[in-house]
């Protein structure tokens, strides 16, 4: 595991949970896109297991969400290259489509 994001993780479960960690494993449990899980003991030693958002997502999810307009023209376009060069056009006939080519 990343240790700059396990300090993060260790540093979000503080936020919340305070100066109750006695012992922040390190290594996850389970991990899923936007989420991570550690076990945890805490002073009083109960065992607990916490969820973490992963660190800096949202900046990705951001980014990512940016991409999209780009991505759906793109994909817009590669649709109407295919179908001019098929003789294809939407609302036209096939004929007309390949005098306009």
């Amino acid at each position: 595991m990343n240790l700059f994001l396990d300090k993060v993780a260790r540093r979000e479960a503080e936020q919340v949970l305070g100066k109750s960690i006695a012992v922040f494993e390190a290594h996850l449990m389970a991990a899923a896109t936007i989420t991570q899980v550690h076990k945890m003991c805490q002073r009083d030693e109960r065992l607990v297991i916490v969820k973490i958002r992963r660190a800096l997502i949202k900046a990705q999810i951001d980014s990512d969400m940016r991409l999209l307009p780009e991505l759906q023209s793109t994909a817009v376009n590669l649709l109407l290259l295919k179908y001019t060069h098929e003789g294809i056009l939407v609302g036209g006939s096939a004929a007309a489509a390949k005098v306009s080519a």
